[in-house]
């Protein structure tokens, strides 16, 4: 009965990896080469709660600090970027967590001398910790046949082990394509990612003596920003991952509207941001989110499209982002990402 419950539960970790609907506004968890696209202080964070309406629900958050990299001298040239995430993943009543500490770094590397298209390289190096209460559970060996569930009868357990800890390496690249020109004009910008993480492929094993390696998880993403107006933008995206033999596509599209145009305050240029997203055979995803140089917020509800439906209604998950950013220039600038 353990050894089946551990193939199971082997097989689920391998298959769903962490992710998150609003994947742009927790850009380090999904690509390393993104932090050197920051300019300015930024800090992000994103709670994800999933299958309430099922089971205890699965708590996901994440908050990441990035910070730009500048040569010294009058123009200060910015050439990269540094951050740090801390990601925490609680499943279902707490049984299973993770918890992981990861340093970025990005290097860009302009192909042209007004930086309208750069290369970014990106790496990451972190630690994860994965617990697993062993104790809240109930064995076969732990059932008297009078008394029924005896929690001091021996379950048997005694070569797993309730803790985990390993290191995990992480590779991305970006290429965009950024013009930066005035909102008073139309334009396109563009944008491609890949990333290969779990490069060291580590042992998760919670039996002594045996070896689980972590899957190697490759993902892309892109798309392009098309600027319609002075008003209004759209950007068609894609993120494609792959692990184990399984691939996961989340297609949809953002719609960003010039609300206010005010020069102050905190609604100084802000946008209206909309979009929606399918993740192919799991589920529909709406957004919508508020944007300007100060800070981004954001909110997304998955709506259930696969068999487990049946059980949650058609209900899945929500998320919430927030973004706060040290402002730095007094005019609109073209980023080459969407923000939510």
């Amino acid at each position: 009965m353990l050894l089946l419950l551990l193939g199971i539960f082997s097989l689920g970790a391998k298959a769903q990896q962490a992710t998150f609907s609003q994947y742009y506004a927790s850009s380090l968890f999904l690509n390393p080469a993104l932090v050197g696209n920051y300019e300015t202080l930024a800090l992000n964070s994103a709670f994800r709660s999933q299958w309430a309406t099922a089971v205890q629900p699965y708590i996901t958050t994440q908050v990441s600090l990035v910070a730009p990299l500048r040569q010294r001298g009058f123009r200060k040239k910015h050439y990269g970027g540094a951050g740090l995430t801390f990601f925490k993943d609680r499943a279902g009543d707490g049984n299973f967590t993770t918890n992981m500490v990861m340093g970025s770094f990005a290097y860009n590397l302009p192909l042209d001398r007004k930086k309208l298209r750069v290369f970014s390289f990106g790496g990451q190096i972190g630690v994860v910790q994965k617990n697993f209460d062993f104790a809240s559970l109930e064995f076969g060996s732990q059932f008297d046949p009078h008394s029924g569930f005896n929690p001091n009868l021996n379950s048997g357990e005694g070569a797993l082990k309730d803790n985990v800890i390993y290191p995990v390496f992480n590779l991305g690249v970006l290429f965009y394509y950024n013009p930066k020109q005035s909102y008073l004009f139309t334009g396109m910008s563009a944008y491609n990612g890949l990333v290969i993480s779990n490069v060291n492929m580590p042992n998760e094993s919670f039996i002594d003596g045996q070896t689980s390696r972590v899957p190697l998880l490759f993902k892309y993403h892109g798309g392009f920003e098309i600027h319609m107006n002075s008003k209004s933008d759209i950007s068609p995206n894609i993120l494609v991952q792959y692990t184990a033999g399984l691939m996961q596509v989340n297609a949809g599209l953002y719609y960003t509207y010039r609300m206010f145009d005010t020069p102050l305050g905190l609604l100084a240029k802000t946008d209206l941001v909309l979009g929606g997203w399918y993740r192919v055979g799991d589920a529909a995803i709406l957004s919508i989110g508020l944007d300007n140089q100060y800070y981004t917020l954001g909110f997304s509800y998955d709506f259930n499209a696969s068999s487990l439906s049946r059980v949650t209604g058609g209900l899945g998950a929500y998320e919430i982002t927030l973004t706060l950013r040290q402002a730095k220039e007094k005019k609109r600038r073209r980023f080459s990402t969407p923000k939510i």
